[in-house]
């Protein structure tokens, strides 16, 4: 799981098959399809990948280790694969003459652009799913990418297999108003039986006959049935598909503030250069006793990496545009305390296998660094200039002898991401 502890799902035949047949029509998995078995055996997607191309007759590519990691481009060629399924970071690396020989190309498990989509779309058939584990691989899928390119975020698609609700973040038994943001609920015989061995945690987060399900509407009769709450934070646009916002668990409090970390990167996404990879965290440069901060990492591309792997970047130039009106530009969206007070490039934005930021790397990143440290990448986002009316000097000289003499100040630095208090 994403918590980095291990988590028994327990899925049937039936909770598969139901939701595989409509879930391959969707994706548009054929007879002809000759499929890449790329996803890691430790994503679910891999089950899809092999299930769904077997059982509409389809062929399954299986490449070599070497040839899955060092000649992606050349394996699709030699193995005349016409389906593939990869993450938007993987698809951006693939040489030119790839996606346009691909039929379909499914993508997940990060934000996709505009700008990508609207490309990729010209010639190939672009899907993007979604889906919990508890869910049996997907239960939402949006079977045509490009038609969204004019859209500033590229939706999860609608229930495929499954009925989706929206429902307030704090109490499932009350549902949002439509197009506002609350958890996702997934119904229907896709949802699993619960975790193994688990009874209290199942408990908690597969709920029995909420009640508006059991009430119905004017114009549907109720019924019971059985959800899982899959704590993500979604909302229902114009057209009726679902905006993935963040997830409902990113939520910290900081000097007394509630603070929604997937809203941030929600207002953040279109600030910044499409395909931007955004992480929101609280972190404590220095150690566990230090004064946290609130930062975003930001990278222009995303992977699994080594333990030892270097992490730390710079932004490119593109990215250095944006950031210098950011803050006065999510000030409009979003209130003072919910604006980072850094933003930290990173050569790439570390995955879990399952494709999800890796936010406890993250965490470490920020503790091993400190407030200088912080102080120097606070300047490389802001333009510097040195303290020169009598109040600015008057505060450098105060905030020296708080902060520590070995952190130079400029007239746009933050007191709080510098260690004040």
């Amino acid at each position: 799981g994403t918590t980095g502890k291990p988590k028994g799902v327990v899925i049937s035949h039936a909770n598969y098959t139901s939701g595989a047949i409509p879930r391959a029509e969707a994706v548009g998995y054929k007879p002809h399809s000759r499929v890449l078995d790329f996803a890691s055996y430790a994503f679910d997607v891999c089950i899809d990948c092999m299930l769904c191309t077997l059982s509409v007759g389809g062929r399954l590519c299986i490449p070599s280790d070497a040839d899955r990691m060092n000649d992606l481009s050349g394996t699709i060629r030699k193995m005349n694969v016409n389906m593939a399924h990869m993450t938007p970071s993987v698809a951006r690396v693939l040489e030119p003459d790839i996606i346009p020989s691909l039929e379909v190309l499914g993508l997940g498990g990060e934000a996709i652009s505009a700008g990508d989509s609207a490309i990729w779309s010209k010639t190939t058939k672009v899907v993007n799913a979604y889906g919990p584990s508890e869910c049996t691989v997907g239960c939402t899928v949006n079977s045509d990418v490009g038609a969204e390119s004019h859209k500033s975020q590229i939706s999860i698609g609608r229930g495929v297999g499954a009925a989706t609700w929206i429902v307030e973040q704090t109490d499932h038994e009350h549902l949002v108003p439509i197009g506002a943001v609350g958890e996702l609920l997934i119904e229907g015989p896709v949802v699993g039986p619960g975790y193994l061995g688990e009874p209290e945690k199942t408990a908690e987060v597969f709920v029995n006959d909420p009640r508006w399900l059991v009430a119905g509407s004017p114009t549907h009769s109720g019924r019971k049935g059985r959800l899982y709450k899959t704590g993500d934070l979604v909302r229902y646009d114009v057209d009726g598909t679902i905006l993935f916002v963040g997830r409902a668990d990113q939520q910290v409090k900081l000097r007394g503030q509630r603070i929604e970390l997937a809203e941030i990167e929600y207002n953040m996404r279109d600030k910044l250069p499409p395909g931007t990879r955004i992480a929101i965290e609280v972190i404590k440069p220095g150690g566990p006793s230090a004064e946290p901060t609130l930062v975003a990492f930001i990278s222009e591309r995303a992977g699994l990496v080594s333990d030892t792997q270097p992490l730390l970047g710079s932004h490119s130039a593109q990215v250095q545009d944006a950031l210098a009106n950011i803050n006065s530009l999510l000030s409009k969206d979003l209130p003072i305390y919910m604006i980072p007070a850094v933003y930290i490039p990173l050569q790439v934005m570390p995955l879990l296998v399952s494709a999800k930021t890796d936010r406890k790397r993250l965490r470490e990143l920020g503790s091993s660094l400190n407030r200088k440290d912080i102080a120097v990448y606070a300047a490389a986002a802001t333009p510097r200039r040195e303290p020169s009316t009598p109040m600015e000097i008057k505060l450098a000289e105060t905030w020296s002898k708080v902060l520590g003499t070995e952190i130079d100040l400029s007239a746009h630095d933050n007191f709080f991401p510098l260690g004040g208090e």
